[in-house]
């Protein structure tokens, strides 16, 4: 490695702790801070490349656009990491070639930048990095001594980094690369520097992401930031359901009942929420989008805390009530209706356990409104949220999963809980592959799968809205297997 002691950086930010990266420090916390410096200064420029490199190849995913727009800029190195993940793979499945192409012989180097749970140099250093970032004293020299190898021999794979050079244009900045050009504004930008000619800085993290997207997808942020905001564009998932949504008899007729019931009940009476459960593709969503449809008679609003493509906070909710449903109430106020307006939250499960807790705080704060809640979340799931009345769902329910969904709706469960541990996925495996064999106990899985008991318990509650929990009630002992035989046929691997 004699050569590489030769490498310069220039016109890198990395520069200078490279430069001291190749003479020891006075002390082991120093070493270990500098260490951490070079390998966060790598990371984070690599991730700003392939953010870079994604957004400007004009290809367009939406899913992981929505997850970049969710994100605030950050300086640690496993945020730019995940950056890398996400936007490398989708370049190179898309067999798109980036400005910057030596980053696909990272990308295929590493494999754990395709599968974080595959361990390799770079997922080591990011161990490492994160073990002894707030904790230097942890560190004995052995360690120091493998890292500083490990990150030497990863500093070998940015050679080309040298074969590139910068030039500004109108003021942004401008990489050139074997005739080929990637602007780095507003990520980066450039200082002049006497004879060493243009110098290459990442700009500090106070500058939002937003004002990135903003500059490069500014229609494609716009609409993320309206559904944040409440406005909701869900076309795609409600045209699924336009045509062929088919709700059971007895589910309309019990829902029916309820919200007369709910409607017709004196002002003073506390039955304003209700709350609708149900496992996985029991069809909660599609009976949130539907219900305004069905029962016409009754004014509804739906607010979907998750969409087809992101998940939305409490604020979101909160600033959509106080613009659409705020002046509806005070509508029927004023003109002494005696109507009440039905307000569907579809996913409330998806938010924090103090987020549901303010939600219900405010549930409670609004009961003397005309407004009857009516909250959609999965079954199993601990919630602080109370409720008046509640129905049950069942997958059988859902007609239209079992008959027209299946693929649509079987592809996103399971691509959701694919992205566990390995012993969570191997039991999520055993369940889908033995279905028609079940229920199992705990012991029956563990025996099975040759792990420890408690192994497949932990595994379990990490799936455990997929699942359809009974009891042996002669040994008093729950039962587990999947809630529906549709995710048994779809592919678990």
């Amino acid at each position: 490695m004699e050569k590489l002691d030769q490498i310069s950086f220039l016109p890198f930010s990395m520069e200078v702790a490279w430069e001291k990266f190749k003479q020891r420090q006075e002390t082991p916390e120093e070493e270990c801070q500098l260490i951490n410096l070079l390998f966060k200064e790598s990371v984070v420029t690599l991730g700003r490349f392939s953010l870079l490199e994604y957004i400007q190849s004009g290809l367009r995913n939406p899913k992981l656009d929505f997850w970049l727009f969710s994100q605030k800029i950050s300086d640690e190195a496993f945020f730019w990491c995940e950056v890398m993940r996400k936007t490398l793979f989708f370049l190179y499945e898309s067999k798109h070639v980036p400005v910057l192409h030596n980053l696909f012989s990272i990308y295929e180097k590493y494999p754990s930048l395709r599968n974080s749970q595959l361990e390799d140099r770079l997922q080591r250093l990011l161990w490492f990095y994160n073990w002894i970032k707030n904790s230097f004293a942890l560190a004995c020299d052995a360690d120091l001594e493998e890292y500083r190898g490990q990150l030497k021999k990863f500093i070998a794979d940015l050679f080309f980094l040298q074969k590139v050079h910068y030039e500004v244009y109108e003021g942004q900045t401008h990489l050139f690369y074997e005739e080929k050009s990637l602007c780095l504004s507003p990520l980066f930008h450039t200082r002049l520097q006497g004879s060493e000619g243009l110098q290459l800085y990442l700009v500090e993290s106070d500058v939002l992401l937003k004002n990135f997207y903003c500059q490069w997808l500014p229609e494609d942020f716009r609409i993320y930031q309206q559904e944040c905001e409440g406005n909701i564009r869900f076309e795609n998932f409600t045209q699924k359901y336009e045509d062929h949504y088919i709700l059971l008899p007895w589910l309309e007729i019990s829902l029916d009942e309820l919200f007369e019931e709910t409607l017709s009940s004196p002002s003073d009476m506390q039955l304003k929420r209700i709350m609708i459960t149900g496992p996985p593709a029991s069809g909660k969503t599609a009976l949130a989008i539907n219900c305004p449809k069905i029962f016409t008679s009754y004014k509804m609003e739906s607010f979907f805390f998750v969409t087809n493509k992101a998940t939305r906070k409490l604020e979101s909710f909160l600033a959509w009530f106080e613009k659409n449903i705020e002046p509806k109430v005070q509508e029927i106020n004023q003109t002494s209706s005696s109507e009440k307006l039905i307000l569907l939250l579809d996913g409330v499960d998806t938010l924090s356990f103090e987020e549901q807790r303010q939600l219900e705080n405010f549930a409670q704060e609004k009961l003397y409104f005309d407004l009857v809640f009516v909250f959609f979340q999965r079954s199993h799931v601990e919630s602080p949220l109370s409720w008046d009345k509640k129905i049950e769902l069942s997958a059988q329910d859902n007609i239209y999963f079992l008959e027209k969904c299946s693929s649509f709706y079987i592809k996103i469960l399971l691509e959701r809980y694919q992205g566990q541990d390995s012993i969570t996925k191997e039991t999520l495996r055993f369940l889908g592959n033995h279905y028609d064999e079940g229920p199992f106990t705990i012991q029956d899985i563990a025996k099975k799968l040759a792990l420890y008991p408690p192994l497949i318990l932990k595994s379990i509650k990490k799936i455990k809205p997929l699942l359809k929990v009974s009891f042996d009630k002669r040994k008093h002992i729950p039962l587990f297997s999947l809630c529906h035989k549709g995710l048994s046929l779809g592919k678990i691997t």
